[in-house]
């Protein structure tokens, strides 16, 4: 049987493959360019996310460069949903963002072990210090790294001076449970101490003095176990409270409810004649 004419004639079929492969080819130059535009100090924050910092950070896509929005763990407010923070105490005009400065400050400078930020409502904002930041075991004269925060929390507290009533700054010490030996008074220490940082708020950052109320509590109040060192370590502090003036006597006394009994002062002015005294 005869073999069937092999029919002549080039196929245009490969021409189907080598356009896919130009497409290909161009897909990939025009994903390498993007990828070259990428900004640096977000893709730096998305790495931060997915390693698994303890703060979600969300990019805001309006924002400016460097800008970026922290939440999660903000202590008794709950989140700080979608609040961009600077950081430059420069950029601080309301006491509602006081409380995300001071957060920012904090993480930016690896000090969430020795400084905790917390808030109640939207008019006292808590702050409080490891005594080892601040001081040498049984002194109270103030480290030069002390100086350095409190130079910052200042500058935030005199930013919006006029909407704070009163500041609280209030010494603790542990109990050491040698008696006769541990020449120290708690009283003298924990005061002094409380007065030292009152002192530089004023000196220093001329933040007005009458708005100050540093007090010594001894080791009377403490928030850990005087047993143990590690509890004594966190006994050993000083404790800020930042209120708001909201223009009412009667919202200040109910916001330091959580502070004083207001019974236990004189009838005439309860809380108020503590935190004013003149009035």
């Amino acid at each position: 049987m005869a073999k069937k004419p092999r029919e002549e004639g080039a196929s245009n079929e490969w021409m189907n493959t080598y356009s896919d492969l130009v497409t290909l080819l161009m897909c990939f130059f025009v994903l390498l360019f993007s990828m070259s535009s990428v900004d640096a100090e977000k893709w730096e924050m998305l790495v931060e996310a997915m390693a698994g910092d303890k703060n979600q950070i969300v990019v805001d896509p309006n924002g400016k460069p460097g800008d970026d929005v922290i939440a999660g763990n903000v202590g008794d407010g709950g989140a700080s949903e979608n609040v961009a923070v600077s950081g430059d105490p420069a950029d601080l005009t309301d006491f509602d963002e006081l409380f995300d400065f001071l957060q920012k400050y904090i993480q930016e400078n690896g000090l969430s072990e020795s400084i905790e930020v917390m808030k109640s409502g939207d008019n006292v904002v808590y702050i409080r210090f490891r005594n080892s930041i601040f001081f040498q075991p049984d002194k109270g004269t103030l480290l030069p790294e002390a100086k350095e925060i409190l130079e910052y929390l200042g500058k935030c507290l005199v930013a919006v001076e006029d909407q704070i009533y009163v500041v609280s700054i209030n010494g603790h010490t542990a109990d050491v449970q040698t008696p006769g030996v541990y020449v120290v008074s708690d009283w003298l220490l924990s005061g002094e101490r409380a007065s030292q940082v009152a002192k530089y708020l004023d000196e220093e950052m001329k933040f007005t003095p009458a708005k100050l109320r540093p007090m010594g509590y001894g080791k009377n109040f403490p928030i850990a176990d005087n047993n143990t060192p590690e509890g004594r370590e966190q006994n050993r502090r000083v404790d800020m409270t930042i209120v708001r003036d909201t223009g009412s006597t009667g919202d200040v006394e109910q916001q330091l409810a959580s502070l004083f009994d207001p019974a236990q002062f004189p009838k005439t002015g309860g809380a108020t004649d503590l935190f004013s005294p003149s009035a």
